[in-house]
């Protein structure tokens, strides 16, 4: 789900974004509050919030990412994405959202958002992107780096990606 808070008023931050202003204002208005800082908070929460998340691949019980759903987006084995992170595959398919793996899979959702938001969401595009060869790495396909669990050279490139688009 990419796009502005506003234009979602179901989405599932939006509701929380409502409460925790509410919750600021009464704070920052009981309490003798530097003025200027409650003015500034209350701006920041009154102005849009650019949303970039996409939920599907977060486990909505406990609301952590999720190896399975990561790996089955990115049409990957979990054994693969288990891997990629150091971790055993049979521990990350019994328990694929564990507090123990979302430092990691991080890493690899933030790859993977970026990749398919610089191919306007279309996942088959970034997909096809992951498997082919790249001249910015020594013409290996990104895939590869995720299958060694290297990770950082994919981290650079998507960083560059990013900053030729803005």
């Amino acid at each position: 789900m990419v796009g502005w808070v506003e234009d979602h008023p179901d989405a599932p931050l939006h509701r929380p974004l409502k409460t925790l202003n509410r919750y600021l204002n009464v704070l920052l208005t009981r309490h003798d509050c530097d003025r200027s800082i409650a003015e500034e908070v209350m701006s920041m929460l009154a102005s849009p919030a650019q949303v970039s998340a996409d939920l599907s691949l977060f486990n909505p019980q406990s609301g952590r990412l999720d190896a399975a759903r990561i790996a089955r987006d990115i049409q990957l084995p979990v054994a693969t994405i288990a891997e990629a992170i150091g971790r055993k595959p049979p521990s990350v398919r019994k328990h694929p959202d564990a507090s123990s793996l979302q430092p990691e899979l991080r890493r690899i959702y933030l790859i993977w958002f970026s990749i398919v938001e610089s191919f306007a969401g279309n996942k088959t595009n970034a997909r096809i992107f992951l498997n082919a060869p790249n001249r910015q790495l020594e013409n290996q396909a990104p895939v590869e780096f995720i299958e060694k669990g290297d990770l950082a050279p994919l981290e650079g490139l998507v960083v560059a990606m990013n900053n030729r688009q803005s």
